[in-house]
């Protein structure tokens, strides 16, 4: 709540302090995302790689500032083994919907913002690495080779914040660079869930990508 105060006390000071010349451009854009790592109980560092596709509208408020607001769908994944005894390899996928402050410099945009997430899916693939002597409960490993739901182990919605850098050529295309870093866990304990209540899976990630940026319309008198 604190967070929404704030942007709504950035929008107010930019539209009161800017001219009522608004402009209004918007797009497709993709990117590829690397986490920073997490700890689990089963391996010290989790990196995640994947990356996220969808589409953003600015509404540039003046000269120097732009409230953008993207709807994103994010997929990620992740793997790692349990001794010699099998691999797990997870990926899960989330909506993204991020509001940005934007601070425009020329072509150049930096920003900052916040984000909420609502859970798409997830799924799970196991290989066996032995040929059961382990003595490991073969029933689970039942789905092995196979990708099997796995919605039961994360949470429902998620937040995060944003920082990163927009530029845009005057043909339209563009890169954007960017850092986000996840507020809550996304992993949910408990019955059918590999993850314990000391597991802290945060999705904070840093993404590279490109974007087209069409449409410009100025009005004087909103």
């Amino acid at each position: 709540m604190r967070i929404l105060s704030l942007f709504l006390c950035l929008l107010g000071f930019s539209l009161h302090a800017q001219s009522t010349k608004v402009s209004l451009r918007g797009g497709p854009k993709i990117g590829l995302d690397l986490s920073i790592p997490n700890k689990a109980w089963f391996t010290d560092e989790i990196y995640s790689s994947g990356g996220n596709a969808g589409g953003f509208v600015e509404i540039g408020l003046g000269r120097y500032f732009a409230v953008q607001t993207e709807a994103l769908v994010e997929q990620h994944s992740y793997s790692w083994q349990y001794g010699n005894i099998y691999s797990i390899r997870e990926k899960f996928s989330y909506f993204n919907f991020p509001v940005l402050i934007k601070y425009k410099i020329k072509r150049f945009r930096i920003y900052g913002g916040y984000q909420w997430s609502v859970f798409n899916f997830a799924e799970r693939k196991m290989n066996e690495f032995d040929d059961g002597s382990s003595g490991i409960n073969q029933a689970a490993l039942s789905y092995r080779y196979n990708w099997y739901n796995a919605n039961q182990m994360y949470r429902n919605r998620s937040a995060a914040i944003l920082f990163g850098l927009d530029y845009s050529s005057p043909k339209g295309f563009g890169l954007t660079y960017r850092f986000t870093k996840g507020l809550s866990d996304i992993t949910l304990p408990g019955i059918g869930s590999i993850y314990l209540e000391e597991d802290h899976i945060y999705n904070s990630y840093f993404t590279i990508g490109t974007q087209y940026t069409f449409g410009k319309i100025y009005r004087d008198n909103l």
